[in-house]
């Protein structure tokens, strides 16, 4: 039977006309009942929608007075069992970071500032290393590669080249220390990755050692774009990175 249909049987002739019948007196007598009503039915009417405003009024007050409150930064949600934590502010969130979220951070970090093409190189790649950093990081970079910098990518790569942090070998990242708690909790890191580099037409694969010193600070106030890029809001202190022989 096709979706959207139903069974019936004929009525008789003396079914059909009991069924009209019937239906006449319902409508008469429905008729009859609204005039009645008619007469009487203004004056409760208004004074029902006058209630029904006044309610609603009331709820907007209510609204007013008693907003709803802001949902938590982050719930900690355990993936094996599926345990749901209590919410937390993003002040506290970062001492639960997991070290696959450090790694992940400092691997985004520095894709965004030693990457290199020139179509977006100064568009989206330039932006994304600074907002990662903290402004003293920020001027540093600027000074590495920035215009006047000795690795200027524009200068070493030219309008054809390009580079990529393309490779980070198992056990690239290497906690080499901790210092302070909280909000203030410092880590330091080495980082060993490998980076295409394309310079007038010729390809190669060079290895790098980075250090960098880090802190997570997800309470600052970034726009919804740039959280997109820097979720765990990660402030790079310091940075330094070498070619390896």
């Amino acid at each position: 039977m096709p979706e959207g249909s139903w069974p019936a049987e004929t009525l008789s002739d003396a079914s059909r006309a009991a069924f009209y019948k019937a239906a006449l007196d319902r409508y008469e007598s429905a008729e009859a009942d609204t005039k009645a009503v008619r007469r009487q039915g203004f004056l409760f009417g208004c004074g029902g929608m006058l209630v029904g405003v006044l309610g609603i009024a009331a709820a907007l007050t209510v609204y007013h007075k008693a907003p709803l409150p802001e949902p938590p930064g982050y719930i900690l949600v355990d993936k094996s069992t599926g345990w749901i934590g209590q919410p937390m502010t993003a002040i506290d969130i970062p001492a639960y970071y997991p070290e696959a979220t450090k790694d992940a951070a400092l691997r985004d970090f520095i894709v965004s500032c030693e990457s290199y093409v020139p179509q977006t190189w100064a568009k989206i790649a330039w932006h994304a290393c600074m907002i990662q950093a903290t402004p003293d990081e920020q001027r540093r970079r600027e000074a590495d590669i920035g215009r006047n910098g000795a690795r200027y990518p524009v200068a070493l790569f030219g309008p054809t080249g390009w580079a990529m942090p393309t490779d980070f070998p198992p056990g690239a990242f290497v906690n080499i220390g901790e210092a302070g708690t909280g909000t203030s909790k410092t880590y330091n890191y080495r980082v060993r990755y490998r980076r295409t580099e394309v310079i007038n037409g010729r390809e190669s694969l060079v290895p790098y050692s980075a250090e960098i010193q880090f802190q997570f600070h997800p309470e600052l106030k970034i726009s919804p774009a740039d959280r997109l890029i820097n979720r765990t809001g990660l402030q790079v202190l310091a940075f330094s990175t070498v070619r390896d022989q």
